[in-house]
């Protein structure tokens, strides 16, 4: 499989590549959830990253969801890491994972920089009203730790445009109510 991911796209269609990359993933006897695990670590070593790591990532994780955890502390925390923001089809993908596998990628949508988090809300802007509710069950402890600059993204005017905006009133309740979090 880690040979397959090493396949010059340039000179073999990306399609084919995906055929032949499922296909592994047909043979579940080879490719245990330990195999898979191994083969995303490998993959995320190399330099630059494979052009289809996000999307293995993804399809382990159909087939073996249990890999969650390994994929939150051991692929995308190392992939922020590696500034997997700089190959834009990576870093697609790796937002794709952040929203397939919401609430556990919350923690990881805190590890990025400000910039990149800004970017994910650009890429995806239902997964900020969703991260500023996960902030709101966090205790002070736990928000104090969150840099400011990403607080500042996470709650930035165009959130508060959008929240404000909703006729239920809800939003300016959830602004309230993180704004009572932070200042607390």
């Amino acid at each position: 499989m880690i040979a397959l991911h090493n396949i010059d796209p340039t000179k073999c269609d990306l399609k084919t590549i995906i055929k032949a990359t499922q296909l592994c993933f047909e043979e579940k006897s080879l490719f245990t959830e330990s195999v898979l695990a191994i083969v995303m670590q490998m993959l995320c070593e190399q330099n630059p990253l494979p052009t289809l790591l996000m999307r293995t990532v993804i399809q382990t994780l159909g087939h073996y969801p249990k890999l969650i955890g390994f994929v939150m502390t051991n692929i995308l925390q190392r992939l922020i890491l590696k500034q997997v923001w700089n190959q834009k089809k990576v870093w697609e993908g790796f937002i794709k994972c952040c929203q397939r596998t919401l609430p556990q990628s919350f923690p990881v949508l805190l590890q990025l920089p400000p910039l990149q988090l800004k970017s994910v809300f650009e890429t995806s802007p239902e997964l900020r009203p969703s991260l500023i509710n996960y902030l709101q069950q966090m205790n002070e402890q736990q928000v104090a730790l969150i840099p400011q600059s990403l607080l500042d993204v996470i709650l930035s005017s165009s959130s508060s445009d959008q929240m404000n905006d909703d006729s239920d009133g809800y939003g300016q309740q959830q602004q309230q109510s993180m704004a009572d979090i932070i200042d607390s």
